[in-house]
């Protein structure tokens, strides 16, 4: 398992493909905290990437990264080394998380660092920002999770468009829900997409926009877009789980021959 760590890290930091999203990442943090650094929202600008567009993003490069472990051969010469194919997803798997998860982190780097360098306006939650970042990364983590399964099923160009449409529709289905009032609050918890678009209104100490520090009283209208972070993070951590477990499955029945 070590070995193999080693072998998908060692691939993934020569991948040139990767040394330059991660210095575009880096870049376009720093741009958008340049761009909008006279609005409030200048801080919350990671984490409507990481719901609108880095599932879709992070999906198609992740299958990029993937495709090549399907067609050259080197899923089939691990096996034939005696690799456990538990192992080979599980490596796989975790690499990728690293990749797609890294990716964001330097991103909001870049854009918090220079908000803050910038002084941007707004009263500033800091505890917000740490669970928009913990929620937010859990969300990367489900497309990718998606994204290996469909890599596996597919194996090959077709899983890209299958990981498109995935997540929109993942993405279209959350944004409806919330419009439908007879849905249960606790269903929701289940569309990372609506969860993390309203981390703003999350119920948290200190946060103006739920009482806390300052005492101010939530609007009712507010009370269907408010959120507690357990309930959020456990929710999706339980979809990466059950999708994990499927797509692990199939990977050991796939013949790679």
């Amino acid at each position: 398992m070590i070995n193999l760590l080693d072998a998908y890290f060692v691939r993934l930091a020569k991948w040139k493909i990767f040394q330059v999203l991660a210095a575009l990442m880096l870049a376009g943090g720093i741009f958008i905290a340049l761009f909008m650094r006279d609005k409030m929202m200048v801080y919350e600008m990671p984490f409507f990437m990481a719901t609108l567009l880095f599932p879709v993003y992070i999906g198609i490069v992740t299958g990029v990264f993937n495709y090549p472990l399907f067609t050259n051969g080197t899923i089939r010469n691990q096996l034939a080394v005696g690799h456990k194919r538990g192992n080979i997803f599980i490596a796989d798997w975790l690499v990728t998380n690293v990749f797609a998860v890294g990716l964001f982190l330097v991103f909001t780097l870049g854009n918090l660092v220079m908000a803050k360098i910038l002084d941007a306006p707004g009263d500033v939650c800091w505890n917000k920002i740490y669970i928009g970042i913990v929620l937010s990364s859990l969300q990367i983590i489900l497309s990718t999770t998606i994204t290996q399964l469909f890599s596996v099923i597919f194996k090959g160009v077709k899983s890209f468009i299958a990981i498109y449409l995935g997540n929109q529709i993942l993405l279209l289905m959350g944004v409806g829900a919330m419009t439908l009032e007879e849905i249960p609050k606790a269903v929701l918890y289940f569309f990372p997409s609506v969860v993390c678009l309203n981390f703003q209104y999350f119920n948290i100490p200190g946060n103006p926009l739920m009482g806390g520090a300052n005492g101010l009283e939530v609007a009712e209208s507010l009370e269907r877009m408010s959120f507690e972070f357990l309930p959020a993070a456990g929710a999706t951590i339980l979809e990466i789980a059950v999708v994990f477990i499927i797509a692990d499955l199939y990977f050991r029945k796939t013949d790679f021959n």
